[in-house]
């Protein structure tokens, strides 16, 4: 029984190792009949780690946390001698005075976007752009399933229309 379990299980790894190397090759002639040879040439180049995403505190411990990592880096401690300069001026006063330059407020308008709508944004995406806090490379983001990429456009729909 344990040689015919194990028999099976090498049969499947067997199969997956072909289907994973059939996927690359058909993705590498994709890439290169199309002219665009950036997955190739950074196949060849080799692998780059994910990047990490730490910060330290102020008392010497890191984070990954992305909430307080935006916060570390938006807070007044991180840019408010340079962006928060004037922390005096009184905006009402400020309103009043130049009121005739300001435009006047638009509602702006939402257009609730799709699975296509995310995957066109990220073709016209450089694959060398840098990741996020999220750190997903373009290419690979590009490589997820329409499903995933509805999940996407209905979470950015919400944001939209929500908050």
């Amino acid at each position: 029984m344990v040689e015919v379990l194990e028999g099976s299980q090498r049969e499947a790894v067997s199969a997956l190792k072909q289907q994973r190397t059939r996927r690359w090759k058909d993705q590498m002639q994709k890439a290169w009949n199309s002219g665009d040879k950036g997955d190739i040439y950074r196949f060849l180049a080799g692998s780059r780690e994910s990047p990490s995403v730490f910060l330290r505190r102020r008392d010497g411990s890191l984070t990954a946390c992305p909430g307080e990592i935006d916060e570390m880096l938006r807070g007044p401690e991180a840019w408010g001698g340079i962006f928060q300069r004037y922390t005096d001026i009184q905006w009402e006063a400020f309103k009043t005075h130049y009121a005739r330059y300001l435009p006047a407020p638009q509602q702006m308008e939402h257009k609730t976007i799709g699975a296509a709508d995310v995957s066109a944004a990220l073709k016209r995406m450089k694959t060398t752009s840098s990741p996020g806090l999220h750190a997903w490379r373009v290419f690979e983001l590009r490589q997820l399933p329409a499903e995933v990429l509805q999940l996407m456009a209905e979470a950015m729909n919400r944001v939209e229309s929500e908050g």
